[in-house]
């Protein structure tokens, strides 16, 4: 297991101690995005004072190597809008955080419209390289009711928007994610979101995760395509996204998920009892 990212457990108010705990002293290599709300993960993410782009963009200048960009989750899912809770006001201010510094924003999502509509923010508020991720959670309007995708999702992607699994607890609905893999609109990433509620739940591990996806009708290459190459470019980390004969090399995957090392001379995708998987001849 090489590598790691976390998905904004911490803001800009504790990300040096969080780094110091779980980052620097870590054999795994952890990568991280920085959440909006300077407090990190938790009620800090419903209050609009908490939210902080230059201090989130002087994060990530003074940890460019290890944070990736920017992260907006959770905010205001069902309370009523008000002078301060503005609908936009969390996505606005991470895409103001990432421009700034240069990097991407990954965004975790609740639609309300008509307030708050899931087109709008895929065609409107987020950029080319930003993420949405649990693209297949239950409140996303991805197929209506004639079993087509929706074509805002269609546009978004050519915009340069990337849609992430983000497998979590109860963020990937088959409903949703079966009508999608078959109509080609699969997830630019494949990840596991892993967490208390997930790790001994839902999702598990990335190997139970990719083998969902194969099940739903992924190609096994495909698959393990979107679980090293696509994450490693959306994390603007594109050196560990390789297989490949020669020095030591990576195969990382999204979002609190893992990869596997090796020094391979070949590699070949392979089905297991338990998933999917590769088998590597490695050399020495």
């Amino acid at each position: 297991m090489t590598t790691f990212v976390d998905a904004g457990t911490s803001g800009a108010d504790h990300f040096a101690d969080f780094r110091r705990k779980w980052i620097d002293g870590s054999k795994t290599r952890v990568l991280a995005w920085v959440n909006i709300a300077a407090g990190g993960m938790g009620e800090a993410e419903q209050d609009p004072g908490q939210f902080a782009p230059q201090r989130a963009a002087d994060i990530i200048a003074a940890n460019p190597g290890v944070v990736v960009g920017i992260k907006t989750a959770h905010y205001w899912t069902s309370q009523p809008w008000d002078a301060l809770h503005t609908a936009w006001a969390s996505v606005d201010a991470a895409v103001a955080a990432g421009a700034r510094a240069g990097r991407p924003v990954m965004v975790d999502f609740w639609p309300r419209p008509p307030e708050r509509a899931y087109a709008d923010l895929i065609l409107g508020h987020l950029r080319p390289g930003d993420i949405h991720t649990h693209v297949f959670a239950r409140q996303f309007p991805i197929v209506p009711r004639d079993g087509r995708l929706f074509d805002y999702l269609w546009r978004a992607r050519e915009r340069g928007v990337l849609f992430d699994l983000g497998h979590g607890a109860a963020s990937l609905w088959f409903r949703n994610a079966v009508l999608a893999i078959a109509a080609g609109f699969a997830p630019d990433s494949i990840s596991t979101d892993l967490h208390l509620g997930s790790l001994n739940g839902a999702a598990l591990d990335t190997l139970h995760t990719v083998s969902k996806c194969i099940a739903m009708g992924m190609p096994l290459a495909e698959a393990i395509e979107r679980t090293t190459v696509t994450p490693a470019r959306a994390n603007r980390r594109p050196e560990l996204g390789t297989l490949s004969e020669g020095p030591r090399q990576t195969w990382p995957c999204c979002a609190c998920s893992t990869a596997r090392a090796a020094t391979p001379t070949a590699a070949e995708p392979v089905w297991t009892g338990r998933g999917a998987g590769v088998r590597v001849d490695a050399a020495g």
